[in-house]
């Protein structure tokens, strides 16, 4: 599993739940997380493949700076039919 997370101070072990399947709410171990900085993404090396078609929950527990680019966590925002900007 791979998440993008260019300037995340991760502050927690982060931990994956599968929700959609027999054996839902299961977690699924991380044998192994590491920061892969030519891409920067966190790498999760999972105990299991994820099954096609299934859903799962990521849980991360960071710290980071609101940011104006598209690098890191940033600040996003969409208009709706009526035209209201709303923030994501």
């Amino acid at each position: 599993m791979i998440v993008h997370a260019v300037g995340m101070e991760f502050t927690a072990s982060p931990t994956v739940i599968q929700v959609s399947s027999p054996t839902a709410g299961d977690p699924i171990s991380i044998t192994n997380s590491f920061f892969y900085e030519p891409n920067e993404f966190h790498v999760l090396q999972l105990s299991r493949a994820l099954e096609a078609g299934s859903k799962y929950r990521l849980r991360y527990e960071f710290r980071a700076s609101l940011s104006d680019s598209l690098a890191g966590f940033y600040r996003s925002s969409y208009k709706t039919a009526t035209g209201e900007t709303r923030c994501v």
